[in-house]
């Protein structure tokens, strides 16, 4: 027995999923979108970028750059397009994205706010760059440099558990008087 595809958004769907998943999660990272996208199976990388730099470039959606990474958000027009035409979005990618989105939202704003990476400079040398970001401002970024990658890889693991404690500490140790 052949099975039927099923139905795929088209052009203006997709771009009508996006404006409803950005709205639901709030301002997300690219990879953000990739991975909700893929695990709601709404839609594929390709059909994702391109609907991304389609409502870029209409105005649609705002995009900055936050620690090698890029955040996504509404712009007016996008909440108003969206207000308009969400009756256009088929419905069972909609209840998709009303189910997944409150699973997520909490936990993409975390990773926003609270960061770690690794950058092996070559010389068996490594750096766990750590940040603490508030509405996409940077407050706190440390460098530390470290031996191995089996410590990097602790290091990195550890903090978004340890970073307001850490951050606390500091603000609490350079506010105290001598």
């Amino acid at each position: 027995m052949t099975d039927f595809p099923s139905h795929r958004p088209g052009t203006t769907e997709i771009q009508i999923l996006i404006l409803h998943t950005i709205s639901s999660l709030g301002e997300c990272s690219n990879m953000q979108l990739i991975f909700f996208m893929s695990k709601s199976e709404i839609m594929n990388y390709f059909e994702l970028q391109n609907g991304l730099y389609m409502l870029r470039n209409s105005g649609h959606v705002y995009r900055c750059r936050i620690n090698n990474d890029e955040i996504y958000s509404l712009t007016p027009a996008g909440e108003e397009t969206l207000k308009m035409f969400i009756s256009k979005g088929v419905d069972s990618y909609i209840r998709r994205i009303n189910e997944l989105a409150p699973k997520l939202k909490d936990e993409f704003k975390r990773q926003r706010d609270i960061n770690a990476k690794i950058i092996h400079d070559g010389d068996k040398e490594y750096h766990v760059i750590l940040s603490i970001n508030e509405q996409n401002i940077p407050r706190m970024t440390i460098d530390i440099s470290l031996p191995t990658g089996g410590l990097a890889n602790t290091y990195k693991k550890n903090w978004p558990s340890k970073a307001q404690y850490i951050y606390d500490t500091i603000i609490k140790c350079l506010g105290e008087e001598e």
